[in-house]
């Protein structure tokens, strides 16, 4: 499904030196995304996002939804690479009969918004789902910008928050 954008758009979603955090995910919150169909899925975006070299904080693939902080590249806009993903995870990933979102959800990090931080509250979901004890041990999530040692800790959460916390009083 293609959606109309407008000049402005274009402009901010190639914008190498933003960052966006982007949603893609199942209408009607099936937990689908799961053992087999998770592995093909987590395979597609890792391969997808080092093939077109794509600077990625973290992704994270969820039982209803993948989530991906990332920017765009000089050749690649936020706006394709979702759709791209998109695309590639419901042909090669999802049964058929799977209702993936035709649209996805983007978010702008603001200049207040610390990636790292972002992206260690997004690793962070799995473990709040419940789906492991610690975003480490979950196999299907990553990050090709950071160790993710560093980012998917609960003391490096407090550390980000308590800095987050400290530059908003500022």
């Amino acid at each position: 499904m293609q959606t109309t954008i407008t000049h402005l758009e274009k402009h901010l979603y190639a914008d190498t030196n933003k960052t966006f955090l982007v949603h893609m995910g199942i209408r009607r919150k099936q937990e689908i995304l799961t053992g087999e169909i998770a592995t093909r899925a987590s395979g597609l975006i890792k391969a997808y996002l080092t093939k077109h070299a794509i600077p990625t904080h973290a992704w994270i693939v969820l039982t209803n939804r993948i989530s991906l902080v990332i920017q765009p590249t000089a050749a690649k806009n936020i706006f394709t690479i979702a759709e791209e993903l998109q695309k590639l995870i419901k042909q090669k990933a999802l049964p058929k009969e799977v209702d993936f979102y035709g649209d996805f959800l983007d978010h702008l990090l603001r200049k207040s918004e610390d990636p790292r931080f972002v992206s260690t509250e997004l690793l962070a979901q799995c473990v709040s789902l419940g789906l492991a004890p610690n975003p480490k041990e979950y196999p299907f999530c990553g990050s090709f910008l950071h160790d993710m040692n560093q980012l998917a800790t609960p003391e490096s959460l407090m550390i980000e928050s308590n800095y987050a916390t400290s530059q908003q009083a500022k």
